[in-house]
């Protein structure tokens, strides 16, 4: 149950919880107030979606100095519908998803995935899909996350700021990947971005993707 806009101040109730699934709550701006991340220990999935005023996941309280927020146990995160939804958290802070296998975020316009205020680190990551986002630099999403040891499907829909998808420098980074579809990215004009200095004639392995779909992109010139 959710009242006054938030979860209920009852930490010891929280702390087997596995599952938390919020939906459809149109006056809910944030879900976990900070002080009471650390008692979601066991939380393995956690799915938000059409809660139309939500401007954050975890609420900033008083003064803090650049915290660092550990979901240890969470598989799944999925974000949808969340037409306010800006940021995780608002200032400075690092999020560490250890055990995190499922990131999906469709239709959050608002939200940015990825900034210099902050570091997502997702070390086991197998799955990211992004649909209708406005990040614009999914590269240092990648980049900073350290995900792409273990990525195996990578899926961009209606990403419509997103001029490329891959550094060169990081394609050896995803030996893994097994799927790979981008579809209505209306700005994406190559998959993998040249570096300064690089070589003109670089060649680039993507030894184990089996499904690769590349659909209505109009400024796609070059692979």
């Amino acid at each position: 149950m959710i009242w006054d806009s938030q979860l209920p101040i009852m930490p010891d109730c929280y702390q087997n919880l596995t599952s938390l699934y919020i939906g459809g709550i149109e006056t809910l701006k944030y879900v976990f107030p900070s002080s009471m991340v650390k008692n979601f220990k066991q939380l393995r999935y956690l799915h938000i979606n059409s809660c139309k005023e939500l401007k954050e996941i975890i609420a900033k309280e008083g003064a803090e100095a650049s915290p660092t927020f550990i979901f240890p146990r969470v598989e799944s995160l999925i974000l949808g519908n969340l037409e306010e939804l800006r940021t995780f958290y608002p200032g400075m802070h690092i999020s560490e998803w250890p055990n995190l296998k499922k990131l999906e975020v469709s239709s959050c316009d608002k939200l940015q995935m990825s900034t210099l205020e902050y570091k997502v680190v997702l070390p086991n990551l197998e799955a990211l899909e992004l649909h209708g986002t406005n990040t614009e630099n999914i590269s240092q999403l990648l980049k900073t996350s350290s995900c792409s040891r273990k990525l195996t499907r990578l899926v961009l829909e209606e990403c419509e700021k997103v001029k490329y998808v891959f550094p060169s420098s990081m394609v050896k980074s995803f030996e893994q990947l097994q799927h790979l579809e981008i579809i209505s990215c209306m700005a994406l004009k190559e998959i993998v971005s040249r570096e300064h200095g690089e070589e003109t004639n670089a060649k680039f392995d993507f030894p184990h993707v089996a499904f690769l779909k590349l659909n209505d992109l109009p400024q796609l010139t070059t692979f």
